[in-house]
């Protein structure tokens, strides 16, 4: 049955259709025998910007559950059917799903109460991963609450994202340190990458003279080097994949992708969703991001734990990076929505723009 969905060239195939055979076949398979079927509660299909996913879980005291999750590459351009999977978005599953099994056997921090997701298994017609179902919230307006008060001098409520931040350094930085390889940085690769960027950003028809003083600055780097070292990173660190549980016992989600690179990448990436704590609030007008003491808690609580401490102008050009990467698919994202073109325009000049201008000029004084 299964195989006959998967190879049917219909592109109109109903999701509910595969949705009922899927969530059977993980009924069966990830729940005890002895669990009452009639118990199970069955969530509704969520479709993210890169994945549909749903979750099943018990009625009865203890609850207990699963959360399944279908990857797919082109949501955010609006095709939002299970089937046909492409090869793009089986790769994009199975890179998920060894990142999982990877963290499940090397990252080292239920110490500090910061785990993973738990990995039970995947179903590869379906491109499905099957994971433990947390029960928990989403961490991420969490912070910004605690950084508003922060903002607003209530300096004592910000104890315990402080807290988080440096407690997750230092279980980035073991999980670093168990593959890691001394290196010595060499810019070639990565100015590759921001020269991409700024190229789609010009299509955009971003201010040329920033993204010309880009370019120009970024080269400079061909002439540096300096001791650091390779080790596997994970492309979808991101604070908005964070949740929190009763017992303040931190959960990350969706690892992405791995990659051998500098681990100046990882701490780029989480500090760049620390940056973009207010995106999609009012609050980010104002151009608003978290406070800058805590990216000091993050490399704090990293460097305490290794010799070799991060080098500035590194992690500089990688958040240079990440800033020309989301500044990208915000337009990308913005462009898709049917909005007037004149609500477009608001956004572009009032929204986007202003905050990674500032963003952006400021990083480029530490390359």
């Amino acid at each position: 049955m299964v195989q006959g969905l998967i190879t049917n060239t219909d592109m109109n195939q109903n999701n509910e259709l595969i949705y009922e055979s899927l969530s059977k076949k993980v009924a069966e398979q990830f729940f005890s025998r002895n669990c009452d079927q009639r118990e199970l509660k069955y969530s509704q299909l969520e479709i993210n910007n890169f994945s549909i996913c749903f979750g099943i879980d018990t009625s009865s005291i203890g609850t207990k559950g699963v959360y399944v999750k279908i990857p797919k590459v082109d949501l955010y351009l609006k095709n939002s059917n299970i089937f046909p999977l492409t090869e793009e978005d089986k790769r994009f599953a199975d890179q998920e799903y060894q990142s999982l099994r990877y963290l499940a056997q090397y990252w080292k921090a239920d110490d500090l109460g910061i785990s993973f997701i738990k990995v039970l298994g995947f179903l590869r017609e379906y491109n499905a991963i099957v994971t433990e179902k947390i029960f928990a919230k989403d961490i991420y307006r969490e912070f910004r609450k605690i950084d508003l008060l922060n903002k607003c001098g209530n300096n004592g409520v910000s104890d315990y994202m402080r807290d988080f931040i440096s407690r997750f350094g230092i279980a980035l930085s073991r999980f670093h340190n168990i593959k890691k390889q001394e290196s010595v940085f060499e810019a070639g690769s990565l100015i590759l990458k921001i020269e991409k960027y700024c190229g789609r950003l010009k299509s955009f028809k971003i201010c040329n003279y920033l993204i010309d003083q880009v370019l120009i600055g970024v080269r400079k780097l061909l002439d540096y080097s300096a001791p650091t070292f390779k080790t596997i990173t994970l492309k979808g660190l991101d604070l908005r994949n964070i949740f929190i549980d009763c017992d303040r016992h931190i959960y990350l989600l969706d690892p992405g992708a791995m990659k051998n690179d500098y681990r100046e990448a990882d701490l780029a990436r989480f500090i760049v969703t620390l940056r973009l704590l207010y995106w999609g609030s009012p609050w980010f007008f104002l151009q608003f991001s978290a406070n800058k003491t805590y990216e000091g808690n993050l490399l704090r609580g990293y460097n305490d734990t290794d010799n070799l401490k991060v080098d500035n102008k590194i992690l500089s050009a990688y958040i240079l990076k990440e800033l020309l990467k989301h500044w990208h698919m915000a337009y990308v994202i913005l462009n898709l929505k049917p909005w007037p073109l004149s609500v477009k325009r608001f956004l572009r000049y009032s929204y986007i723009d202003p905050f990674y201008n500032k963003q952006i000029k400021a990083v480029m004084l530490d390359i």
